[in-house]
């Protein structure tokens, strides 16, 4: 019928891997924005803005969940019996509750004059939507498959990963090249010229021989069967990485699971994929392991990695 429309909110385009439902723009409202914002426990990335630059005026209503809205600085706990207007001019950033929130954010402009942003169109959706797969989490990391070799005919896989501080996968190889490209943050990296002696040492040896400081702008060449690993000494790095041909890629869906947010997921109370799993995935995709993972920056040896750390260190 053309005098009103319906639609359930999983049918609806979303931005941020479904953290932003594009409600407005879904309906057809011109007059005034409306979005459904799902956040998960423990998000710190809303960014603190106001409006008084577009004069535009909001409300927020929690569906379900809690949150606090730090409101020019004065934390206001909001739940499903409370509303929140903020005039344009207020400074506002909100934290999800433990248990993540669930919101329904409606903004306008007093007197008319609305315009929907270009970054909450269906077409901004759409093209977030073709730009990438959905996220993974993969031991610890946060992954964005780009082009996987089904796309590319098997030339090249193309993703992008984000670490936590202290990951570190033990010294391995595959049967693909891979260039890496530092896009933030700081590693230590080693690619060995050849197979490491057996070495007793703690840490061994190639630990200190080999050590290569990355930064923002490195670009890291691991040609194929070489032996390598690197180690994340920032709070967090971002990386393009590069399979040619394809097929690292598949080695990371093989052993991910899809990510519940677009972010990094905590650390675990155990290994996130049992050992015998992983095993099975690389014998079959030719993954080799040549020694441990490089050791902690501060603590001297694996064996006393944080859970944080552990990222491959139980692999």
């Amino acid at each position: 019928m053309g005098g009103y429309t319906v639609k359930a909110l999983g049918e609806m385009a979303s931005l941020h891997h479904g953290a932003v439902k594009l409600v407005g723009a879904e309906l057809g409202i011109e007059s005034f924005g409306v979005q459904v914002l799902d956040l998960p426990g423990g998000f710190g990335d809303y960014p603190e803005h106001d409006h008084r630059a577009e004069g535009m005026e909001e409300a927020f209503l929690v569906l379900s969940g809690s949150a606090v809205f730090e409101l020019d600085g004065e934390p206001v706990a909001l739940d499903s019996e409370r509303v929140l207007y903020a005039r344009p001019s207020v400074r506002r950033r909100l934290v999800p509750g433990a248990g993540g929130v669930r919101m329904l954010a409606v903004g306008s402009i007093p007197g008319g004059g609305y315009k929907r942003p270009e970054h909450f169109s269906l077409a901004a959706a759409e093209g977030a939507a073709m730009s990438t797969t959905g996220p993974l989490w993969f031991l610890g990391t946060l992954v964005r498959i780009k082009l996987d070799g089904e796309r590319t005919s098997g030339r090249f896989g193309l993703f992008e990963v984000t670490f936590p501080r202290g990951a570190a996968p033990p010294l391995h190889s595959h049967p693909q090249d891979e260039t890496v490209i530092v896009l933030e943050g700081e590693l230590t990296a080693w690619v060995l010229e050849r197979e490491p002696k057996p070495d007793d040492t703690d840490p061994p040896a190639w630990v200190d021989d080999c050590a290569q400081h990355c930064q923002s702008g490195t670009t890291l060449f691991a040609p194929a069967g070489v032996p390598h690993s690197f180690r994340v000494e920032s709070d967090t790095a971002r990386c393009l990485v590069l399979s040619t041909p394809a097929g690292i890629e598949d080695y990371v869906r093989a052993l991910a699971e899809p990510a519940r947010w677009p972010w990094l997921q905590p650390p675990p109370d155990g290994p996130r994929v049992p050992a015998e799993r992983i095993a099975d995935v690389e014998r079959e995709l030719g993954v080799v392991r040549h020694g441990p993972p490089p050791p902690p920056l501060t603590t001297g040896g694996s064996k006393n990695a944080t859970r944080e750390e552990e990222l491959w260190v139980t692999r």
